[in-house]
């Protein structure tokens, strides 16, 4: 799943009568829908699931989750609007670009103004971005002659503080700090050849798991889940959970905070479908299917930090977002 911005009409009598049986039988319906907004794919939720950062045509809004009301809408320069990755702070406070001439740019959510721009010595584009209170983080991507750097700054300074030398392709990667900002999972193609976690507080390294990268970090902040479907706890390395081996048709989306249930996406010859899961971790069994009828795809988003929402996509000639409710699983 990586850092980024890694979603109708509810049919509110068919869900409760749905709900009413057991739903092991993967029902088929559709979300409880709370809200919904029409515009651009990119969305995030804060890290406690208070609000929902999204994507516009002028820059973006920080909606509030429960029902969509407006919190802050901050508008780019156009200069801005070409950015390659965006991040929010966890206070809500910062959002963080990184733009084509491979510098980063720090604006305050709550009147549109640039807190600070940051200009580092990256050789290649700048793919990922990932941002704390206190620190922001970005990755380059690589090419013959040079980038793959990992490269963290200071928030406040703009100050270099880590630097390493850390991927060997070209394609956007997850770099994420945990919610609490302790540490910082990225992936290394070098040394490792798989995930490394930092500290934070001294930026040694605290956790290294060979052979897979970072898919989320739970909402405390100690353990993540890896893309081969582990739960790994933080920093002592200890397996939690061992998730099941999805087909090739599963693909998952976003776990709830209690590490029980997947969001999942269906795939049918390598393409998105009209379809969404809800997966039990333990065995990967269907405990809910959502389908939507007269759609050819739908994108699986996120889950709150809380357990109480998510989101999905669909698009066509603009994305509108979902924002629905976690159905009782």
């Amino acid at each position: 799943m990586t850092n980024r911005f890694f979603v109708r009409k509810s049919i509110a009598f068919l869900l409760g009568v749905t709900l009413s049986v057991s739903v092991t039988s993967a029902w088929a319906l559709t979300p409880s829908v709370v809200w919904q907004r029409t515009g651009q794919f990119r969305h995030v939720f804060s890290s406690d699931g208070a609000a929902l950062l999204m994507a516009t045509s002028t820059g973006f809004e920080l909606r509030r989750s429960t029902d969509g009301t407006l919190i802050h809408a901050v508008t780019l320069p156009a200069a801005s609007l070409g950015y390659k990755d965006a991040a929010l702070s966890p206070d809500k406070q910062l959002l963080a670009l990184v733009l084509d001439n491979r510098s980063i740019e720090l604006w305050r959510v709550s009147n549109s103004t640039l807190a600070r721009t940051v200009t580092t010595d990256a050789v290649r584009d700048i793919k990922s971005v990932a941002l704390s209170n206190a620190f922001v983080a970005t990755m380059e991507r690589f090419a013959y002659g040079g980038g793959g750097m990992l490269r963290v700054h200071d928030v406040a300074t703009g100050a270099l503080v880590k630097t390493a030398l850390a991927v060997h392709n070209s394609s956007p990667v997850v770099l994420r700090f945990s919610p609490d900002g302790q540490y910082l999972g990225y992936p290394d193609h070098y040394g490792v050849s798989g995930l490394v976690v930092l500290r934070t507080s001294d930026w040694n390294t605290a956790l290294t798991v060979p052979g897979t990268t970072l898919f989320a970090w739970s909402p405390d902040g100690g353990s993540l889940w890896t893309s081969d479907d582990r739960r790994v706890r933080v920093p002592d390395g200890a397996v939690l959970q061992t998730g099941p081996s999805l087909p090739e048709t599963i693909g998952a989306a976003a776990y709830t905070p209690d590490n029980r249930f997947l969001l999942a996406d269906v795939f049918e010859n390598f393409q998105y479908t009209n379809v969404l899961q809800f997966l039990r971790t333990s065995d990967g069994s269907v405990r809910l299917t959502y389908t939507f009828p007269g759609v050819s795809a739908v994108y699986g988003g996120q889950i709150d930090s809380t357990g109480a929402l998510f989101t999905y996509s669909i698009c066509s000639a603009q994305c509108t977002v979902y924002v629905a409710r976690v159905p009782t699983l």
